[in-house]
């Protein structure tokens, strides 16, 4: 695991004012944005000119095309579900598979169509007010060497901004070029993580959980500390907690949050928690005698 003990200087206050926690390695995982590679420019232009691309994926009736290839070469896990795919039968469909309940696979229409099953028929699909497709081959380009467009329906994830920002982060960050990790909110930083695990994508992952400790406050810390159990992350579940301990105002406003109650495996580690520092200064007050 990449979670270390947070520096110690003056313990920062979490109150209602936002304050973040100090990590070891912040300042690598913010370099991402930094680097430049003149590779980028192109693979980007790609994705935002829907040229060739030969998949789009649907997640809250949006649609995001993207390139096969560029994606496999990011997440082998994404290119063993690609081969899969090519073969005939989807590796969604197998035990144990990471894609699993993840990535469903519409039906392709028949071979002596030209246009996709109505939306209606596809579970989670697109309706009448939908961008076109994507722009993978000339209107001049005979039907037959036009690609095939492989229609993925996401499933387990409530934001279309969460796979937005993992088809930036491998098209910019994945080929060199100016990235930062900035969600809107809890949920999309959360179904970000659920989409870096089935993706096997440790460096998005790792940029999603150390998005946990920044602006942190007694509103959130519940909600944060439970996304740390859900993806078990366990270091980072114990320095929140740390964090949250080490003030007793704070720790008294979280105790008694009606969100706690809906969490009793977080109110048994923050009890345990405050008995530690109890024993530990009735230890130190004892010694001083």
């Amino acid at each position: 695991m990449f979670w270390g003990t947070p520096k110690r200087n003056a313990a920062p206050l979490l109150g209602t004012i936002p304050v973040d926690l100090v990590l070891p390695g912040a300042e690598q995982a913010e370099s991402e944005s930094a680097r430049v590679s003149p590779l980028a420019d192109g693979v980007q232009g790609l994705l935002g000119r829907s040229d060739h691309c030969d998949i789009v994926f649907t997640v809250a009736r949006e649609r995001f095309p993207a390139h096969g290839p560029v994606l496999a070469a990011a997440s082998a896990t994404f290119r063993e579900f690609l081969m899969g795919s090519s073969g005939g039968s989807s590796p969604s469909d197998r035990a144990g598979d990471p894609m699993q309940g993840l990535l469903v696979v519409a039906p392709r229409p028949a071979a002596t169509g030209t246009t996709s099953p109505p939306a209606e028929e596809i579970s989670g699909g697109i309706g009448d007010s939908s961008p076109p497709p994507v722009n993978i081959a000339d209107a001049s380009t005979p039907k037959r060497q036009r690609p095939q467009i492989l229609e993925l329906h996401v499933k387990g994830i409530e934001t279309s901004e969460a796979l937005e920002t993992l088809l930036a982060f491998v098209y910019m960050a994945g080929t060199g070029g100016r990235w930062v990790y900035a969600p809107t909110s809890d949920l999309v930083n959360k179904d970000v993580l659920m989409l870096a695990r089935h993706f096997g994508m440790p460096r998005l992952h790792e940029h999603a959980a150390r998005w946990l400790v920044k602006d942190l406050t007694t509103a959130n810390v519940v909600d944060r500390l439970a996304t740390c159990e859900e993806f078990g992350l366990g270091l980072l579940h114990d320095n929140i907690v740390e964090q949250l301990t080490a003030n007793p105002a704070e720790l008294t406003v979280v105790s008694t949050s009606p969100e706690l109650m809906r969490h009793p495996r977080i109110l048994q580690d923050l009890l345990v928690q405050v008995a530690m520092l109890a024993g530990n200064s009735q230890q130190q007050q004892q010694q001083q005698q």
